[in-house]
């Protein structure tokens, strides 16, 4: 079986759209999507934003399921001003800054017809919303991108001996300043409007900033991680197999 982690549905939700024979349920606090994909099993499951939460969704999973091979699927941020809206990066490395190490993310792909890039990701536990934080961020851990969840999924990963594969599609520039998300979603990544109404209210030239990334950022980086993920998921299950 191949199974898929991301923090939200709405990453994969292209994905979860064409699912056939599907079956929910919770364990752990992880929400499980079983599913058939093109005949293929596969189970999806959403872990919630950040590292404490990718983990537990991991070590749950691979208890759970025993799958062959990990995808860890979704959005990150761009550090490298070279990339562009979009790009979808599959990273050959997870650096953690705080814990000082980096994991080889070991997975070798045969020719899919999807341009892709292989480079480094680095995972922080916050949103990097500034665009000087971003390439400070660059010049330190030699990362293309950064994200919330993929080391943290590695790392539980490895200790279980399971296969994973990044998948992450650049949902904001490393030129472009976003708002400060955790004044505009609670803990469980849901828009809470009695804080974004504060915070924009002493915002005021954020808002501009929040619709575009809300409403074209992330629905381009959403098409493009599913078209991906359409051509990935075969691949892997005949490698599996």
């Amino acid at each position: 079986m191949i199974a898929l982690i991301s923090a939200t549905e709405e990453e994969v939700s292209g994905l979860l759209g064409t699912l056939t024979s599907k079956k929910i349920s919770t364990s752990g606090n992880v929400k499980f999507i079983e599913g058939k994909f093109l005949d293929i099993n596969i189970v999806v499951s959403i872990s919630g934003v950040g590292i404490r939460k990718a983990r537990n969704c991991t070590n749950t999973l691979i208890k759970k399921y025993k799958p062959n091979t990990i995808i860890s699927a979704g959005f990150a941020g761009a550090l490298n001003p070279k990339l562009q809206l979009g790009d979808v990066v599959i990273p050959e490395w997870v650096l953690s800054l705080k814990n000082s190490e980096k994991i080889v993310l070991g997975i070798k792909l045969p020719y899919i017809a999807f341009k892709f890039i292989n480079d480094g990701i680095l995972t922080e536990n916050s949103f990097i919303n500034a665009k000087e934080k971003k390439l400070d961020l660059f010049v330190r851990s030699g990362a293309d991108i950064v994200d919330m969840e993929t080391w943290a999924i590695a790392d539980a990963a490895r200790k279980l001996d399971t296969k994973i594969i990044s998948v992450r599609a650049v949902s904001d520039l490393t030129n472009q300043h976003l708002p400060r998300m955790e004044q505009i979603f609670n803990k469980e990544a849901k828009f809470d409007l009695k804080k974004a109404f504060g915070y924009f209210k002493s915002n005021p030239g954020e808002i501009f900033n929040f619709l575009r990334f809300k409403y074209v950022n992330l629905r381009k980086a959403r098409i493009r991680l599913n078209s991906f993920l359409f051509l990935l998921i075969p691949v892997l299950d005949t490698i599996d197999n």
